[in-house]
């Protein structure tokens, strides 16, 4: 079997990811910097997207990554606050992965805010699995994988939801 963790080829769960946010909403930006790089990252995909692409025999899973200067918002309507004030928490972080999912329905939105506490969980293992691999839970000394540097070891997953006027937010701290 193939070690699917941070050390494989990020498409194999790029792929996942991009169909669970379809299950969820209609549209995705994908934001991330890290601490090596001054730019920050942007992939924007929408379900329609996918669908011309589909139509027209094109690879689906190609699209576009702008590359900007963290808080730079001018590709982002007036109307689009939410995006913005993400983007605009930018400078303040040394690293960071945002993923902003839109065009969530009545109905997905009901079950986010009824199982937020159990789904943010979730959400923070399988990260904790993908950075980690099978052995993020084993005693350091009878690890068999990679030692990850100081920085990977302690990951907090925060999800904010903002339903018009209602916020609500998770942090789940994943420890190795």
């Amino acid at each position: 079997p193939v070690a699917r963790s941070l050390n494989s080829d990020i498409s194999f769960f790029g792929v996942g990811g991009k169909q669970a946010i379809f299950f969820l909403g209609n549209g995705c930006r994908m934001v991330t910097k890290t601490c090596h790089c001054g730019d920050v990252h942007e992939l924007s995909i929408s379900q329609r997207d996918f669908q011309e692409k589909e139509k027209q025999r094109k690879s689906i899973y190609e699209s576009f990554i702008k590359n900007r200067q963290p808080g730079d918002c001018s590709h982002v309507t007036d109307s689009d606050g939410f995006v913005n004030r993400v983007i605009g928490m930018e400078k303040r972080k040394e690293h960071f992965t945002s993923v902003l999912i839109s065009g969530v329905s009545d109905q997905t939105v009901t079950y986010l805010k009824e199982n937020f506490d159990v789904w943010t969980r979730q959400l923070a293992h399988t990260y904790h699995y993908y950075l980690h691999g099978p052995d993020g839970n084993v005693a350091p000394e009878k690890r068999q994988s990679v030692r990850l540097p100081p920085k990977l070891k302690n990951i907090n997953v925060t999800v904010r939801m903002e339903c018009g006027d209602e916020v609500k937010t998770a942090v789940a701290r994943r420890r190795r």
